[in-house]
């Protein structure tokens, strides 16, 4: 999701007087760490992995 498109969905988000606004795939994510955490935490981890296995080396 672009910058102008996820500002545009705050911007309805707060108008709306929304308390939690998810845009893009997060809410998703959100249901998917509460249905399955570790598969979730293992899923997020493996890009954090290759990026510290990159500057690393």
């Amino acid at each position: 999701m672009n910058a102008g498109k996820m500002v545009r969905y705050a911007i309805k988000g707060l108008e709306k007087d929304r308390f939690e606004i998810l845009p893009g795939q997060s809410s998703a994510l959100k249901l998917m760490s509460r249905v399955a955490p570790q598969f979730m935490l293992n899923q997020m981890s493996k890009t954090v992995n290759k990026l510290l296995a990159q500057t690393k080396s």
